[in-house]
């Protein structure tokens, strides 16, 4: 199987240049074998204080919560973004974001 990063960067700039500021999350995705393609789901959580919330995201395009098989070619990297509830921004409970990603 091959080795994935997976790592998320509300905050941060991204090497494109692109910089995300919450709601929005941004995530890098890295494939670091060296000849196998990753197939992979990738499912976000998105908790504030005790509460579990659901990712902002387009019904049609379910990429963040279980419904798109993703293909990452060896030694490729993907940056992307999914929103979470406008909620969250000014709350002063504790904000974690959880990303599991697994082969089928």
């Amino acid at each position: 199987m091959p080795s994935l990063l997976f790592y998320v960067a509300p905050r941060e700039k991204s090497p494109m240049g692109l910089q995300f500021r919450l709601p929005r999350v941004g995530f890098v995705t890295e494939n670091h074998d060296l000849h196998l393609p990753a197939e992979f789901r990738v499912n976000a959580r998105v908790f504030l204080g005790s509460k579990e919330l659901s990712p902002v995201v387009n019904p049609r395009k379910p990429y963040y919560t279980d419904g798109v098989e993703w293909n990452l070619n060896a030694g490729h990297t993907c940056y992307g973004n999914f929103g979470i509830p406008e909620e969250c921004v000014d709350n002063t409970e504790k904000l974690w974001i959880e990303i599991q990603s697994y082969c089928d």
